[in-house]
């Protein structure tokens, strides 16, 4: 790529953040990301909102920056020399001695940016990047940028994110008036249905999600990867969001897909979770090995996924609450898991090699049957990991379970989501 080709690039692209409007705050403190000395890595799945929090920090900086945009067509034929050519153009628009933070958009694009992003930090250049692609990101910078980095997990709309959106302010969930709790589940149902990727709700339109889902697959996994099985690859990632929340056996996946080595469907979705599509949990054994070996749950990485993956029930609002929940959960914890044994509990939270809360999760509790079922399953898990504190997260009740050495407590979702951890 040229230089001059290259100059009047990165100058076009400081417009797009010129636009003045107003954006949805973050749960993530903007202030600390500057004032951190280590390389910040923005990661997470395409289109939920990286590119936005490079734009918010950009208002904190005030000119004080220069962002650069890797997705851009014109960089396709960037070439190792023109690091070099940025360093140049740096000191050509801001002068030799400018403290100017780099926000570098998209980063796996380009070839050898881990070594580049090695030399910035030598040379005490400020960098913020984000990336799409969990696997190139984690690898390279454990590789080269060991101890120079901090990489922040990157989610679409949280519900609490969800509802800034809509300026709909909740201070104390214990304390609202019966008018907020109906606008805020009203709220929840439609999160349920439409998830948290800002252009969906911007635009209402669910098709987008679809767009998205296709955009990933081609651009993160087909095209990276090289797949030539791309048929078997989409039915396969239709087929877990859909049933996700569900234990997977990969002798069951080979026949649906039509794919009959199992090595090729563990690749596929290594690739589709380190696009970000898609989750795995694992059920909690004291066993290292076994816990490695046993079969995984799968949750969508958002819960417009589920509707637009097609091939689901639309009443099914229980499999999009575990979903939500577990989302939710990853963005509080590092270590997520679930029981499996004489009975089931759907999440078990795992902090500094302690076993902390186990929750179950249910639309309800009305019916016996459901109620006992799950307060087995979870007395079963807490016990076996001696946990004293346990949680039934439905949609709207709330009561309290005195048990001898354990605790109880059911909690509608909305008051749990909008409770900071």
């Amino acid at each position: 790529m040229l230089k001059s080709a290259l100059r009047q690039t990165i100058i076009d692209q400081q417009k797009i953040l010129d636009f003045d409007e107003q954006y949805v705050p973050r749960d993530i403190p903007l202030e600390s990301l500057l004032q951190s000395e280590e390389i910040i890595v923005l990661s997470g799945i395409r289109r939920c909102g990286k590119s936005t929090i490079l734009t918010q920090l950009s208002k904190i900086l005030d000119g004080k920056f220069l962002y650069i945009n890797f997705d851009d067509i014109r960089f396709s034929d960037f070439n190792q020399e023109n690091f070099q050519h940025i360093y140049e153009i740096l000191g050509e628009l801001f002068g030799p001695d400018a403290h100017v933070i780099l926000l570098l958009d998209e980063i796996q694009n380009i070839h050898g940016w881990e070594r580049w992003l090695n030399n910035l930090h030598t040379f005490k250049i400020k960098t913020i990047v984000t990336g799409s692609n969990a696997s190139v990101l984690s690898s390279e910078l454990s590789t080269y940028l060991t101890g120079r980095h901090k990489t922040i997990r990157v989610h679409p709309f949280s519900f609490r994110e969800y509802l800034r959106y809509y300026s709909i302010s909740c201070e104390n969930p214990e304390f609202v008036s019966s008018t907020q709790k109906g606008e805020i589940i009203r709220y929840l149902r439609k999160y349920l249905e439409e998830g948290g990727f800002p252009a969906v709700i911007r635009s209402g339109d669910i098709a987008l999600s679809e767009q998205y889902l296709t955009d990933i697959i081609y651009r993160d996994i087909v095209s990276r990867f090289g797949i030539r099985e791309i048929k078997e690859l989409k039915d396969l990632t239709v087929y877990l969001i859909s049933n996700a929340g569900r234990m997977i056996s990969y002798k069951k996946l080979a026949d649906i897909t039509g794919l009959k080595s199992v090595s090729t469907i563990k690749n596929y979705l290594d690739y589709l979770e380190q696009a970000f599509l898609l989750f795995r949990i694992a059920p909690l054994h004291y066993s290292l090995k076994a816990t490695s070996r046993a079969s995984h749950k799968i949750y969508a990485g958002d819960l417009s996924f589920i509707q637009s993956a097609g091939f689901h029930l639309s009443e099914d609002l229980g499999q999009r609450i575990e979903n939500l929940i577990f989302l939710e959960l990853l963005r509080r914890y590092q270590e997520v898991y679930f029981y499996s044994g004489s009975g089931e509990c759907d999440f078990l939270v795992k902090k500094n090699q302690v076993v902390e809360e186990a929750i179950q999760v249910s639309y309800s509790l009305s019916d016996q049957k459901t109620l006992d079922r799950e307060i087995k399953g979870l007395t079963l898990a807490m016990e076996k990991f001696n946990v004293k504190k346990g949680l039934i997260l439905t949609f709207e009740d709330e009561e309290l379970f005195d048990i001898p050495d354990i605790r109880i407590s059911v909690i509608p979702i909305w008051k749990w989501l909008l409770t900071a951890p």
